[in-house]
């Protein structure tokens, strides 16, 4: 009996030294498709290889964050897979119910025996990233003819024959290193905040777009599947201005104020909405309205595109009659579209659920 415990101490021992032999020669590698469809079948591809064959290693253990940007959750999930000569590939399926920039994160490896009586770390792959596109809605824009307000000369970009072109800018947030001469002073003081001019093309932007949605609507969660149609909802709104040749604005909430980025032609709008969907959902819905309306930036637009999510009821008397105003307000458990109007504001409910049908936005 002595000797059979010495023995398998002897075996032990002898298969933790291999155990550690074969970790050194093993490469782990993630890969996953950079840009999926919401709802596509996708797979993460596991690549386990070493330069010589397994001498005591036998299994493999995953410890993944899955960690999407937009909506700023964190999934862990782990993955025991069983080694078999040099070259060993899986494919593990993951789920692309939401939108936004999802990072793949390699927490831990765990290199067992093949009695699984040791483990022992191994070497962490690469993060890898991929980019969920909303599934495409069926979404008709028309700009209505009857519009309310103007917008002023000063301040944003504008097309109007005769202007000298060197007068005509964009802004933009100042940043540390820009030249001081180039600031806004009276913008600025509008907004509480720098703003920088820049010399621009003479394109007219009458529309500007403001995801406005949250992870709160006056005080109540709004379900993770309202604010994805939201965004699908922007995304349809956006496509149809392009097709159609609209240059338009779209102006993102940030934690101190609207970031404005111009959408020209496509590259614009692909590069725009690659941006988007990495940058993570505001916790209130209606910040963005509010940075608008104390920033008057009414003057520089025609219309206005609110897109939300949720019970909408915001106040929007306050840019009444001076900004066309179209809320498009994505909402569960609704099968129909609800418009309601109000002067020159109207809100549009649009079913989170159903994106199979056409819907016709005259804004």
């Amino acid at each position: 009996m002595l000797y059979s415990v010495v023995l398998l101490m002897t075996l032990a021992v002898a298969m933790y030294l291999f155990l550690r032999r074969d970790i050194r020669s093993i490469e782990t590698v993630l890969t996953i498709a950079p840009a999926v469809k919401e709802g596509q079948e996708v797979f993460l591809s596991v690549d386990i290889s070493s330069e010589h064959f397994f001498h005591a290693a036998g299994y493999v253990m995953a410890e993944l964050e899955i960690r999407n940007e937009m909506f700023d959750t964190v999934e862990h999930r782990k993955f025991l897979m069983s080694l078999s000569g040099r070259r060993n590939h899986f494919e593990i399926p993951a789920e692309t119910d939401f939108c936004g920039e999802t990072c793949i994160e390699c927490q831990n490896i765990w290199i067992f025996d093949l009695f699984k009586l040791f483990r022992a770390g191994g070497k962490k792959p690469r993060a890898i990233r991929t980019v969920v596109y909303p599934e495409t809605m069926d979404i008709r824009v028309e700009l209505d003819k009857n519009m309310a307000g103007a917008p002023q000369e000063e301040g944003m970009i504008q097309n109007r024959k005769g202007n000298d072109l060197s007068e005509i800018f964009d802004i933009r947030e100042y940043v540390p290193g820009d030249d001081i001469r180039s600031i806004h002073w009276k913008l600025s003081s509008k907004t509480d905040t720098l703003i920088l001019k820049e010399a621009s093309d003479p394109s007219h932007y009458n529309v500007v777009i403001l995801p406005d949605f949250g992870r709160k609507q006056l005080g109540e969660t709004v379900s993770a599947r309202e604010v994805n149609a939201a965004v699908g909802i922007g995304v349809a709104v956006g496509q149809q201005f392009i097709m159609k040749g609209v240059p338009f604005c779209i102006a993102f909430p940030g934690p101190n104020g609207l970031h404005l980025t111009e959408i020209r032609n496509k590259s614009d709008y692909q590069k725009m909405l690659t941006q988007w969907l990495a940058c993570r959902i505001q916790d209130n819905g209606g910040d963005g309205l509010k940075y608008f309306a104390t920033g008057h930036m009414e003057k520089y637009f025609t219309r206005l595109l609110i897109l939300s999510a949720g019970k909408y009821d915001q106040n929007l008397s306050l840019l009444d009659g001076k900004i066309s105003i179209t809320v498009l307000n994505a909402v569960q458990d609704s099968t129909t579209v609800n418009a309601s109007k109000n002067g020159t504001c109207q809100i549009v409910e649009i079913p989170a659920d159903n994106k199979k049908d056409t819907y016709r936005i005259i804004c």
